[in-house]
This record gives structure tokens, C-alpha cells and sequence, in this order.
């Protein structure tokens, strides 16, 4: 085509939305006025383990260990530090985590933009901007929406993006290394779903000064060295090895491409397996691709392509960490809210780049294929109000609970929002929020 025609074409359908409005601003508001409806002040599940924190906080006996102690394999070291401050700080008012949480994907939206401005090599347009914001704010990621507990996936993506960002834009090369060596280290220590960092940065590393990767491959391996140490898990070797099996290769290939569709297929497990075999495959051909024009017509750059690369390593392995720890749980687990958010800088390239393929071929195909991405995300964000209502209903139920502890009718409802198998320690541990006058009770505190 030529090149000349192209940007004509291209500058015409880059003004299809008018400039002025800010729509772009539309789903992080929707969502911010969904989450301030819904939420209730009440600890959920997982989130009762830091009550054990703030009591030791309150009897002066608090010592690193304890913020140090895994969950699930986990080691939330700064999450559990940015927890217990909020709730010192407002007799943990539940609302505060979740507000974090949205601070923090405010943050990533800002991050996930600049890096689709740097896979195009200019400045957003409206609709790309409008569908970066669709993607980040969508609905799909519900539990990290409404849970304040989950504020730990929000702070690592935070982490693994300002990463990125700093080995792709700071100038001086040894800063850069650092900068980026921190916060895969803060990510590591945020969520054990950040690991694949250490391996999807390399690609960046490899474009900007190849001599590079000798440091940041010894870095990595004492990361992930002293990682698996702490954490004394003798059996992750095995899981991999079996993992190998012919048949089990082809069971976590199917789990990784639910997990990357989960975001916008998770109504279904054939629609998530075929978003992300979609997505892969876009994100596939723009780096096969070897004269694909930017809007000026320029040929893109190989920094631009070891991003998208860097882009899908993160989400990919942090997809296939979910198939190999949480497979035998069941396809549901493939689908959970949870684990879209880190999926977020795979998604955000497919769509940017889907949308450069459609501006540059201006094939019917492309376009039916980007309808259907949209009407598929849209399904998931429908399909996912239904988890907003479900948690609600519980945060409900819990909370009415646990103002009526008396009531020993309502007294068995704790177990709603407290997973304890005892249901003496799930009611002491109600007195223990009593006593401190937190979450629920923090109204009668001084």
C-alpha cells in the first residue's frame, strides 16, 4: 500500500471518536461506582489471617518473622506490610485495601499506556486509549475488584510494569539494571505469580545491551535460587518433570490458553482456551512480521517487538504457574477472577496490535475478528457481575453475622466469610475484632 495513502487512511480513523471527550475515563468510573456500591466492611476468607498480625501489633509483640510467614506458597512481605498500615491507620476499614487496590491499577493503566505508545511508536488515539481503559478496568477481574485482600496482584503488576518501564526508558543503563532488579525483587516478594519477571525482562535486556543479560542472568538465578529456599519446596522440580509427559504437556498448554483468555472468555472454558490462542497468535504474527509500518509508515523497531515479547513471557508464565499449582483443582480454577489481572500487558498487546493490523490491511476478516474479541469481553464483564452479586451477598450475610454474634442463629453464619473448619476459633476470632473495635465494629471506636 502506499505509504502516503496509509496515513491518510489511518489519520481518518484515528479521529473516529471525538478527541475532546474523555471516554477513555468511562470504565475506570463505572467500575470505581460498582466497587463503592458493593463493597461491605467485613473481612473475607484469607483476609481473617491478618487479624493474628494486628493482634500481635496491639500486644507489642509483632517481629518480621511474622510478616515473613508464607500463605499458600506465597511470600506477601509487602502486601502484608501495606495491609496491617491501612488498618492501623483506619481500625481496618476494609474499604481502604480495596481503594489501594484501584490506586494501583490507576497506576497500571497509566504504565500499560505508555508501553502500547511504545509498541505503535506514537501516541495513543482515542478508541486505543478506550480500549486500553476497557481491558484494565473490566469487570472480569472481580475478586480483585471487591476483595481487599487481592490488593497483592494489583502491587506486583505495579511492580513487574514499572520493571519493564525501567528498562525500556531510563537512559543510564546501570539505573536502569538496578531500578529493575528492585522491583522484580518487590514483585517477588508481593505474589509468587510475579516469578516469570525475571525471564520475560530478558528480551528488553537483549535490545537495549546484550552484554547485559551475563548480571541479570546471575541475579535471576539466585532469585528464584533463594525464592524456592525460602519456601523449602523440594517439589517444583517433580511438578515440572511431570509436567513434560506428552499428556500433561498438552493439559497445561490448554490450562496456560484459559488462563491468558480468562480475562475476556471466562463465561466458559472453550471460550477462554480460544481468546488465548487468539491473542497468542496476534501477538505471534506482529513479531514474525518483518515490514509491518507504524501509522507514519515507518518500519517498526526490534525495541518494540522485544516488548511484546517481554509482554506475553510475563503473562504466559505466570499462566502456566496457575495450570501447574492449581490443575488438580479443577478447570474452574482456570477461570477464577483472580488471576486475569496479571494477564492484563498480554491482553493490552493483542489489542493494540490487532488494532494496528486492522489500520494497516483494512481486511473484513480483521475487523469481524476484533468485533468478536469485544462482544467476547463484554459477555466476560457481563458474566462477572454475577461474582460482584455473589460476594456482596456473602460480605452481606457475614457482616449481619457478625453484629449479631449473640444470635445463634446468626452466629453460624460467620463461617460465610470465615473459612475456619472450627467454628469455635472462627467465633473467637470475631470477639478478637470486637475487642479492637475493627472492620465491622470500628464505628464505636474512639
Amino acid at each position: 500500500m502506499n505509504r502516503a495513502r496509509y496515513k491518510k487512511i489511518c489519520d481518518t480513523r484515528v479521529h473516529t471518536l471525538p478527541s475532546s471527550l474523555p471516554w477513555h475515563w468511562l470504565p475506570p468510573l463505572l467500575t470505581l461506582s460498582l466497587v463503592l456500591t458493593l463493597h461491605i466492611d467485613a473481612p473475607y476468607y484469607d483476609q481473617w489471617d491478618l487479624l493474628p498480625l494486628l493482634h500481635a501489633h496491639y500486644q507489642g509483640t509483632l517481629q518480621w518473622q511474622d510478616l515473613l510467614q508464607l500463605h499458600n506458597g506465597h511470600i506477601l512481605l509487602l502486601p502484608k506490610m501495606v495491609m496491617l498500615g491501612l488498618a492501623i491507620l483506619t481500625h481496618w476499614n476494609t474499604l481502604a485495601e480495596v481503594l489501594f487496590s484501584f490506586l494501583c491499577m490507576l497506576l497500571n493503566w497509566c504504565l500499560l499506556q505508555k508501553m502500547a505508545g511504545t509498541l505503535l511508536n506514537r501516541a495513543l488515539s482515542m478508541p486505543e486509549k478506550c480500549a486500553v481503559s476497557l481491558l484494565v478496568f473490566s469487570l472480569s477481574q472481580a475478586e480483585n475488584w471487591l476483595w481487599g485482600w487481592q490488593l497483592q496482584i494489583p502491587l506486583a503488576l505495579l511492580f513487574i510494569l514499572s520493571g519493564f518501564c525501567a528498562l525500556l526508558y531510563i537512559r543510564h543503563t546501570l539505573l536502569s539494571l538496578v531500578i529493575a532488579t528492585a522491583c522484580g525483587v518487590a514483585a517477588t516478594c508481593s505474589f509468587a505469580g510475579s516469578l516469570p519477571f525475571w525471564i520475560a525482562a530478558m528480551p528488553l535486556l537483549w535490545q537495549r545491551q546484550r552484554t547485559l543479560l551475563i548480571p541479570w542472568c546471575l541475579i535471576t538465578g539466585a532469585s528464584l535460587f533463594s525464592y524456592a529456599n525460602f519456601i523449602s519446596a523440594p517439589q517444583y522440580p517433580s511438578l515440572v518433570l511431570d509436567a513434560m509427559i506428552p499428556t500433561e504437556l498438552l493439559h497445561h498448554t490448554k490450562n496456560t490458553l484459559a488462563v491468558l483468555g480468562n480475562l475476556v472468555g471466562r463465561f466458559h472454558m472453550a471460550a477462554a482456551i480460544s481468546t488465548g490462542f487468539t491473542g497468542t497468535t496476534i501477538i505471534a504474527m506482529y513479531i514474525a512480521a518483518k515490514n509491518l509500518p507504524d501509522i507514519q509508515g515507518e518500519t517498526l523497531t526490534s525495541k518494540q517487538k522485544h516488548l511484546a515479547i517481554a509482554m506475553f513471557l510475563f503473562s504466559a508464565g505466570s499462566a502456566l504457574l496457575v495450570s501447574l499449582s492449581r490443575s488438580g483443582l479443577g478447570d474452574e480454577q482456570m477461570l477464577a477472577s483472580r488471576y486475569s489481572t496479571l494477564t492484563l500487558p498480554f491482553w493490552v498487546a493483542a489489542a493494540i496490535l490487532l488494532i494496528l493490523r486492522i489500520q494497516e490491511y483494512k481486511k473484513p476478516q480483521l475487523r469481524i475478528l476484533g468485533v468478536i474479541l469485544l462482544v467476547s469481553l463484554l459477555a466476560s464483564e457481563t458474566y462477572s457481575i454475577r461474582d460482584f452479586q455473589k460476594l456482596h451477598n456473602r460480605l452481606q450475610r457475614g457482616s449481619a453475622a457478625l453484629n449479631n454474634m449473640d444470635n445463634t442463629r446468626e452466629k453460624t453464619q460467620i463461617g460465610v466469610i470465615n473459612p475456619r473448619k472450627d467454628s469455635a476459633q472462627a467465633l473467637q476470632e470475631a470477639r478478637l475484632l470486637q475487642q479492637y473495635q475493627l472492620s465491622t465494629y470500628r464505628e464505636s471506636a474512639p
